[in-house]
């Protein structure tokens, strides 16, 4: 597992010059090696980011990677992959996770990564994360009923989710599955965004580790999935 997390950790050297260098504005300090949920602030409003929560996962080295949880899409896995018995079970539809990788399946997982598939990545004892190929597939076969299936991903470079924590782009909360995994994706920005103080949970995800480097670029709210 190592292995592939460094493999997605490599693949992403991309600087973004975004909200992050508006300001240098002390920020609540969170534990970054901690998965955490972030909810886009007024100060994303007029970027593609805007009103996004990002389930974010840090990679061990300072740059973190993440998934954008409620953007669902008008595809379902079994119209993107019509020849594929196992896909074709999935009409749920699938959700743009981000601008980098965006020809690569993900998948959330309800649940923890063991039993089977042996590869999934461990975000909470509740969440599981599958990032290969064979992960995802394996998924579609063993944990259909407890997944949502994602495209793209989103990553910061090494630090930068600091800087744009520091420059209160976006508000931190605990990644509860009720919330990563909610039953109206769509409306999940609306139902975080309400005041509320940034926070990280406790004892939940202390000491779970994630994956992941450097974006926050590319337009994304109505890109299509082609087949």
């Amino acid at each position: 597992m190592k292995t592939i997390l460094l493999a997605v950790a490599t693949a992403f050297c991309l600087v973004h010059a975004g909200p992050s260098a508006a300001r240098d504005v002390p920020a609540p300090m969170h534990d970054l090696a901690t998965p955490m949920l972030l909810v886009a602030t007024p100060a994303l409003e007029a970027t593609e980011f805007g009103q996004t929560v990002v389930l974010a996962l840090a990679d061990g080295g300072g740059g973190h990677i993440g998934l954008i949880l409620n953007l669902p899409m008008q595809t379902s896995l079994a119209q993107l992959l019509p020849n594929d018995e196992d896909a074709r079970r999935v009409d749920a539809p699938l959700h743009f996770g981000g601008p980098q990788m965006s020809d690569t399946l993900f998948a959330l997982v309800r649940g923890p990564s063991q039993p089977a598939p042996a590869d999934l990545l461990a975000v909470t004892p509740q969440i599981s994360l599958a990032l290969n190929a064979n992960a995802v597939k394996q998924v579609m076969v063993k944990r259909v009923g407890d997944a949502r299936f994602f495209v793209g991903l989103v990553a910061w470079r090494a630090g930068q989710l600091a800087e744009e924590l520091r420059a209160r782009t976006w508000d931190v909360t605990a990644p509860e599955v009720d919330l990563v995994l909610n039953e109206d994706p769509a409306g999940l920005w609306k139902q975080l965004a309400a005041p509320m103080p940034t926070r990280l949970a406790d004892s939940s995800c202390r000491g779970q580790h994630g994956v992941g480097p450097g974006w926050l670029s590319t337009r994304r709210r109505s890109r299509p999935l082609k087949d």
